[in-house]
This record gives structure tokens, sequence and C-alpha cells, in this order.
């Protein structure tokens, strides 16, 4: 199980660094549009507590674009083909 957690993160990590790297490419059309568009969800700014004598700061955010879900799906592909346990 955490093989495949492992798997989905690095995968989303690849895909989202290919996105970037292949946005920055692409000057304009519709595969800039297709590339740079993601959608955000999440606690943003997060959640902050202010006790007096402490303060913290929760929050999290994660931001998917269409490479992102390929690199989730290769991950798992990976998974399934190599890792998977019999």
């Amino acid at each position: 199980m955490a093989q495949l957690v492992i798997c989905l993160i690095l995968g989303g990590l690849v895909g989202s660094l290919i996105g970037q790297i292949a946005g920055n490419f692409v000057t304009s059309g519709p595969m800039r549009t297709v590339l740079s568009t993601s959608i955000s969800f999440g606690l943003n700014p997060g959640l902050s507590v202010d006790l007096g004598f402490l303060f913290f700061s929760i929050g999290l955010a994660v931001n998917i674009n269409i490479l992102t879900v390929l690199g989730f799906l290769l991950g798992v592909v990976l998974y399934k083909r190599f890792l998977r346990p019999a």
C-alpha cells in the first residue's frame, strides 16, 4: 500500500514538472491553454490559530493539471506492472 502511495506521489510530481516545462516551451495557441490550465483546491491560505503564547497555521493546497493526472495514471501502471505483490 505504501508503495502505491509513493508511486502516485512520484507520478504526480513528474507529471506536474513536465507540465510546467512544456507550458514554458509552448508560447501560444490551444496547446498552451491545455498545458497551463489547472484546478486548485484545498485550504488556502489555511487555518490559523493564535493562543497568545502559541501561533500555528495549517494549510494544504492541491494544484492539478492534465499532465499531473497522466502522471498519476503512469504511477498506477508502473505499480501494477512492477511492484504489486503477487
